[in-house]
């Protein structure tokens, strides 16, 4: 028999039981037994017996992939015995399974042998699993907010407790591309599998091993780029190898929210050319619009430009104001009227506004 069905991949305490049972005893002779074990399945320790545990000898100790010349001396009375033979259970061994068939001889009784059936116990069909329980956290810093053109790292910690090791596991996170990441890496490197660092938004781990209680982070450092709006929002996962069964329910992905914490800004600087008017002449007013703020800008801006006394727009004003990707249309003679849905991204200047003029007679001042 065995402890478990099905075993599971680097759990300890489990084991194959032989029953022997004696009668017209006692035994004349010794018994040999015979136990190759299963791909991937190796002796924890020596096997025993009970009860009469010093009849017991020359068993394998632990390691061996077989339980070696184990026999029990003869003179074992009339009753029933239990040989126990604790194992170690590899990952290599979910795929071959842990069907096992041990064989016996001797003792006296001239129909134990290994052509026949009734010394010849097996376990059956017996499963092995990889049960891993893996979790993913992720973080933000800043935590919850941004500001555009300002720095934004995440942090990545994925854990298995167990109770099997982990191996082939993959953890991504496709980075928004609202974040600009400069590089990430991964520690402790033992455990990264396919790679430890690397650039680009594009971060992807595969053949991660995490052994039982083991944990790996991946530090992300990047900045919110200066065009972003709204939230950013950016989920890792982590994906157990192919055969694996969850001990409980694995986590197979984390999120983080950042939200907007900035603010656009809009300054204006006006300039004349030439810098002084002459009487009856013409000059232009250029007018420049910056976003100074930490955010972009959204929705419509307005720029609103009353003439001085004496000083209006030349006819047509439609042919004599000008900007690209401003709207003009509601200007007069007397009032420049611009309007503009462009989005400025921080630092970022609107296209220049020019209005051709001119200064009618007899206009003093400034």
């Amino acid at each position: 028999t065995v402890s478990a069905s099905p075993l599971v991949a680097d759990v300890a305490g489990q084991y194959y039981q032989l029953q022997l049972t004696v009668t017209q005893g006692p035994t004349t002779a010794p018994i040999t037994i015979a136990d190759n074990l299963p791909t991937g399945i190796t002796l924890f320790a020596t096997p025993t017996m009970s009860p009469s545990p010093n009849l017991l000898s020359g068993c394998a100790d632990a390691g061996s992939s077989s339980v070696g010349a184990c026999q029990i001396n003869a003179g074992l009375a009339n009753g029933t015995y239990t040989v126990k033979i604790p194992v170690n259970v590899s990952a290599s061994a979910v795929s071959a399974g842990a069907s096992n068939t041990a064989h016996l001889s001797g003792g006296g009784d001239p129909q134990c042998t290994s052509s026949n059936a009734k010394c010849n116990p097996s376990t059956g069909t017996v499963q092995v699993e990889q049960q891993i329980d893996l979790r993913i956290a992720k973080t933000a810093t800043p935590n919850g907010t941004y500001v555009p053109d300002q720095s934004l790292s995440y942090s990545i910690v994925v854990s298995n407790n167990g109770p099997s090791d982990a191996t082939g596991v993959t953890v991504t996170d496709a980075v928004p591309p609202e974040v600009i990441v400069s590089n990430w890496s991964c520690a402790p490197v033992a455990n990264c599998g396919s790679a430890a660092s690397g650039t680009g938004n594009n971060v992807q781990l595969s053949n991660v091993s995490l052994a039982k209680g083991q944990s790996l982070t991946i530090t992300i450092t990047g900045k919110a780029a200066d065009s972003a709006t709204g939230d950013i929002k950016n989920q890792a996962t982590v994906t157990p190898p192919a055969g694996a069964t969850c001990a409980s329910t694995c986590e197979s992905s984390s999120s983080t929210t950042n939200t907007n914490s900035g603010k656009p800004a809009l300054g204006i600087v006006k300039t004349a050319a030439p810098e002084a008017f002459a009487v009856g002449q013409n000059g232009t007013y250029g007018i420049s619009v910056t976003n100074t703020g930490t955010s972009s800008t959204s929705g419509l801006i307005t720029v609103t430009d009353n003439m001085p006394t004496g000083v209006t727009i030349r006819q047509p004003v439609a042919s004599n104001v000008s900007g690209s990707g401003w709207d003009c249309s509601a200007s007069t003679a007397n009032q420049l009227v611009c309007t503009t849905s462009a989005v400025l991204n921080p630092k970022v200047n609107a296209e220049i506004i020019h209005a051709n003029v001119q200064v009618a007679a007899p206009f003093t001042g400034s």
